[in-house]
């Protein structure tokens, strides 16, 4: 596992591959675009969403680019779930219904649902 890819396991409550078997899986989307990533984040909450893009900010700050994909289900055919460097897929943990209020016809969600 590579360096960044360490130091966001140890920060992050949900889990970081660089796992070829995952990186392949999340490859493709909807479409027939495939790009496969350099690594994968499973966030388990909202503050590790937060941690990821702090910490690509600052490496921006600093010169170093680091491309970053946030991803659902991934069933967009226009290829907007994949891409380079980070791809990170909310479906995996972040997929629950937090609140329905028919009287209001507004549904809660998770990024993943």
């Amino acid at each position: 596992m590579n360096k960044i890819a360490t130091y966001l396991n140890e920060h992050l409550l949900g889990e970081v591959s660089t796992a070829k078997a995952v990186r392949s899986y999340l490859s493709d989307d909807g479409g027939i675009l495939s790009i496969t990533p350099d690594m994968v984040i499973l966030p388990r909450v909202t503050s590790d969403i937060r941690k990821v893009m702090r910490f690509a900010w600052q490496l921006a700050e600093k010169g170093h680019a680091l491309a970053l994909t946030v991803r659902g289900n991934g069933t967009d055919p226009t290829g907007a779930g994949i891409g380079k460097g980070i791809v990170m897929s909310n479906a995996a943990h972040l997929n629950r219904i937090l609140d329905v209020l028919p009287k209001e016809k507004l549904v809660h969600v998770q990024s993943g649902v």
